[in-house]
């Protein structure tokens, strides 16, 4: 393939070459002498994934949360921490990155996912991690805060985000005694948005809750469209996990298909 990518010759090597190096100047410019945060963000990328320097990398990404407020980089920053990439392992310093991220105008959603994950862990619940391509294992050392987690998985599902509409519906199903109160027909809003979104878990729950009528009049024709939803995803997964281990097979055998 020829002239992709500002005319760039993919077949020809120097030519590739010569578009990264150009491409890093680019970058470098626009960040450090225009303080343009889009382009130190693209920096940051272009360190951690053409360099791969990931030391670089997580400072670039640090300060231009810090000093520019960029939500992306300031989630990038906390899956440094949490991972160990570029830095020592610190599960505070990540959720710290989270939440900022989290909390920003405009707002990174992924981020309030995981800061709610984080937040509704108790006290020394053991986290795995990758450092240096070995497992890592750390203890939480702060103490749970559901309602934290709540307000965070609510604002990951305001962001679009399936997984914090299934966490945060199914903590309005059946409440937190003691932090929250169940609210059914906020746990069925948010389930039905969470399915919309591609959250079996929450088609589940949307097509449990038509059928008992649990926070929204009761309707077994919709109980049984989410079930089907919910089953169309599950063969769906089924079926693309079994593509991916096929491919696995065939690479494994250098390119042959695998006699059954």
């Amino acid at each position: 393939m020829t002239n992709v990518g500002r005319g760039v010759d993919l077949t020809n090597e120097d030519e590739v070459q010569e578009y990264i190096k150009n491409l890093g100047t680019e970058y470098r410019f626009g960040c450090y002498s225009e303080k343009d945060p889009k382009a130190c963000h693209l920096l940051g990328d272009f360190m951690e994934a053409i360099k791969q320097d990931y030391e670089k990398a997580k400072k670039i990404y640090e300060i231009n949360c810090e000093e520019y407020g960029m939500a992306h980089s300031c989630h990038k920053s906390g899956g440094y921490y949490f991972a160990g990439r570029g830095c020592p392992r610190d599960l505070q310093k990540a959720f710290e990155f989270f939440e900022k991220a989290c909390n920003l105008t405009p707002n990174f959603p992924t981020s309030c996912l995981n800061a709610g994950l984080l937040s509704q862990l108790e006290a020394k619940t053991q986290i795995g991690g990758i450092v240096s391509d070995n497992m890592s294992c750390m203890l939480k050392s702060e103490p749970a805060d559901h309602l934290k987690a709540i307000n965070y998985f609510k604002k990951a599902c305001d962001g679009e985000i399936p997984e914090g509409c299934h966490r945060y519906s199914s903590t309005m199903l059946t409440g937190i005694k003691g932090v929250v109160e169940p609210n059914l027909a906020e746990a069925h809003k948010y389930a039905l948005k969470g399915c919309e979104l591609g959250s079996k878990d929450s088609c589940v729950n949307t097509s449990i809750m038509y059928t008992r009528g649990d926070g929204v009049p009761k309707n077994e024709r919709l109980g049984r469209r989410y079930a089907n939803i919910a089953r169309d995803m599950m063969k769906q997964e089924t079926e693309t996990r079994e593509r991916t281990k096929f491919q696995e097979g065939v690479e494994t055998v250098g390119g042959q298909p695998v006699s059954q």
